[in-house]
């Protein structure tokens, strides 16, 4: 992690799973791959109106290949994004889930006034770290990773880059959560 991000009040992994967890619960997604844009476009509305999704231009966005906007229920996406979303690229999945991460930790305005390096904030109080956490952990469930085969069948099964899968595994045993040595 480089450059900016907001100190935000701390988070556990076991937190991040948990909220993800109920999220899956909710929408009774038994499966390991987590319908992304199913959830953003049809669910989400449904049980939070305030919700709002939309797809950017590349031209508006520039390098933000997601956005969040706190206290404003949105999300927004850059159009070559989406368009990967739609076809299963698991970066860009990790991008939305990214994004709802922001969305589902961090949705209050005062929080966007604490901003610094993230070289000088503990991992478990950076909103980068709790977003990537949060999104490692809705498209990879603890559940799931307890019996996965291998990182191969994960990253087949939950639609994820091995990067991801990699970091998510080593970041849940870290955390004493996991321990499939089959994940190596």
């Amino acid at each position: 992690m480089s450059g900016v991000c907001f100190e935000v009040p701390p988070a556990s992994r076991a937190r991040i799973e948990g909220l993800t967890a109920s999220i899956r619960a909710h929408f009774k997604i038994k499966t390991p791959f987590f319908p992304l844009l199913e959830v953003v476009e049809l669910w989400l509305p449904l049980v939070w109106p305030e919700f709002g999704f939309s797809v950017g231009q590349y031209d508006d966005m520039g390098n933000d290949h997601g956005r969040t906007f706190p206290g404003q229920d949105h999300i927004q996406v850059r159009d070559d994004v989406y368009d990967n979303i739609r076809r299963n690229k698991g970066r860009d999945r990790f991008t939305l889930a990214h994004e709802l991460g922001h969305l589902f930790l961090h949705n209050d305005p005062a929080l966007a006034r604490n901003i610094r390096r993230s070289v000088d904030i503990e991992p478990f109080r950076s909103s980068e770290w709790q977003a990537n956490s949060f999104a490692g952990s809705l498209l990879m469930p603890l559940t799931y990773l307890q019996q996965a085969a291998s990182l191969a069948t994960v990253v087949e099964d939950c639609g994820v880059t091995l990067d991801a899968a990699r970091v998510q595994v080593r970041g849940m045993k870290n955390a004493r959560l996991l321990s499939n040595n089959n994940l190596e």
